[in-house]
């Protein structure tokens, strides 16, 4: 004799980017139009998120998307991914 016992598959929603950021923390998102290189058109996303133990210290994850008005030949269209630290005063 064996007993078997069917149990409804359960079901994960996926998690939303925002449920994501709330789970890391206080994460605050910047978007700029400027860039620091000359002839560079585009918009850099920022996300920073503060260091608890030092005020003013944040870790940052950065995103450009645009193009570089250059005479040299560069492609139409750039993109780069940067990260770092930000210090704030």
């Amino acid at each position: 004799m064996s007993i078997t016992a069917n149990a409804p598959p359960t079901v994960f929603v996926a998690p939303s980017l925002r449920s994501v950021l709330v789970h890391l923390g206080p994460i605050t998102v910047e978007q700029n139009a400027s860039s620091p290189i000359a002839m560079e058109r585009g918009i850099t996303t920022i996300f920073a998120l503060p260091v608890a133990g030092v005020p003013g210290l944040d870790l940052t994850a950065n995103f450009f998307a645009g193009h570089r008005d250059t005479r040299l030949g560069a492609p139409p269209g750039s993109a780069a991914v940067t990260g770092g630290i930000r210090w704030r005063w």
